[in-house]
């Protein structure tokens, strides 16, 4: 382990403490309110995950590795009429024998903590949140991983292998809107995004950086129906080098009777050149059905331009219907967010359930992703799909299974593919009030 962890980790530690500590206040007052709800949940679960993996020569994860892992989490959530509050706090001890071990070893394995509030008023609103986490990279779909909580992939996805390691993540995000029953409203944004590694692979490209991004944005309501916003931020991305970007953005929503159409335009320029992007989408919301389709043009520091898009797709089937929901993504984006490299990035997602019983649930889903260096023309391929099913013993007992394969094929090295089936039983215990 780099004998800078210890220190880095404690540096971020206070300074995520120090971000969250602006609501403190706000969390005394809200904890002692008596409007809304209140439910903590605590989750016991035990899985069975054996996995056989293939990849190049060098890899020291060839083979099969077996897996038996217990996990704990405890969530509490309370919510009134204007705001909201959320903790998680997780992790699991697991035993695994595979080729990388002597024997069986046994540890504990990612732990995560997650804290969100937020606040609705008349006339503002704000909201903070704070994640921290120590994932091992062995024991994990790699695109699940690399997913963040709104669905896009994080900038170093393409890196992330299972050839061992550890990935420390410190993060922080929070947002603050003024005058949002005005005409003309400000919103600010802060972020904080700490990522380091340990105990990796001597041929690993997986480096160590810091992500920090202010910004400020205006809103004008010109009718009831269009919105006009315009926004300046500026981004530093500190690692083995040192980046800052500064970056302006418009656009314009209008809105239609049954969802909005929006044009966007954005620039950004620093240290390591400029981007310009260009982009106009149409969104739809039926009584069962959301849909957005959006197509752009980008160009990147090195004067090529490129097509860029999105498109996503969600259906929920009548009650009376065995399958629950279908849903569906694509996206084609050229970013540099958080890293120094310029990639363009496609992504495809597709999952849906089908309720094989009143007790009993089957769900699919798929996932690939493709990043493109811009200077280099390297290509990295990640794909995954998997199968599972889920059985309610009882209303606190949950048994599972599943099947999973997954690729990583970079255009310079051999492919890795692994194949992964899992077992696993669950209890949860509910205190409401």
């Amino acid at each position: 382990m780099s004998k800078q962890f210890p220190k880095r980790i404690i540096r971020n530690a206070a300074l995520c403490g120090v971000l969250a500590s602006t609501v403190a206040l706000p969390f005394t007052a809200f904890a002692q309110s008596d409007e809304g709800g209140f439910l903590m949940t605590l989750r016991l679960a035990e899985r069975l995950i054996s996995r056989d993996s293939s990849g190049p020569d060098t890899s020291t994860t060839n083979g099969v590795t077996n897996q038996a892992i217990s996990d704990v989490s405890l969530r509490v959530s309370s919510e009134t009429r204007t705001e909201t509050l959320n903790f998680e706090l997780g992790g699991g001890y697991r035993f695994v024998d595979g080729p990388s071990t002597d024997g069986i070893n046994s540890e504990f394995t990612d732990p995560t903590l997650r804290l969100s509030y937020a606040q609705d008023a008349a006339a503002s609103a704000i909201s903070v949140s704070l994640f921290a986490s120590r994932t091992d990279l062995d024991n994990t779909s790699t695109l699940n991983l690399a997913r963040t909580a709104d669905g896009t992939l994080d900038p170093d996805f393409a890196d992330l292998t299972q050839d061992g390691g550890n990935r420390n993540r410190l993060r922080f995000d929070g947002t603050l809107s003024l005058r949002d029953d005005a005409p003309f409203g400000l919103t600010f944004g802060l972020q904080v995004d700490d990522i380091s590694y340990d105990n990796l692979a001597d041929t690993s490209t997986l480096t160590d950086y810091t992500y920090g991004r202010i910004s400020a944005k205006a809103r004008f309501d010109i009718t009831e129906v269009m919105q006009a916003n315009a926004g300046v931020h500026f981004s530093q991305t500190a690692g083995a080098d040192t980046y800052d970007r500064y970056g302006i953005d418009a656009g314009l929503i209008l809105t239609q009777p049954n969802g909005q159409i929006t044009v966007d335009a954005a620039a950004t320029d620093g240290d390591d050149g400029s981007q310009l992007h260009l982009s106009a989408a149409r969104s739809f919301t039926l009584e069962d059905t959301t849909a957005r389709f959006g197509l752009g043009l980008s160009r990147a520091s090195t004067d090529d331009v490129f097509v860029t898009g999105t498109a996503s797709f969600k259906h929920t089937f009548a009650d009376d219907s065995p399958w629950g929901n279908f849903t569906a993504s694509a996206d084609r984006t050229l970013t540099r967010e958080g890293r120094d490299d310029e990639d363009l990035v496609t992504s495809l997602s597709v999952a849906t359930n089908y309720a094989l019983t009143p007790v009993a649930n089957l769900r699919l889903s798929a996932g690939f992703a493709r990043s493109e260096d811009v200077a280099t023309g390297d290509t990295v391929d990640l794909s995954q799909a998997n199968l599972s099913m889920t059985y309610a013993l009882t209303p606190d007992w949950t048994a599972s299974a599943g099947i999973g394969m997954q690729s990583r094929d970079p255009s310079d090295e051999t492919a890795t593919e692994s194949t992964s089936l899992s077992l696993g039983l669950a209890r949860t215990f509910d205190l409401r009030r």
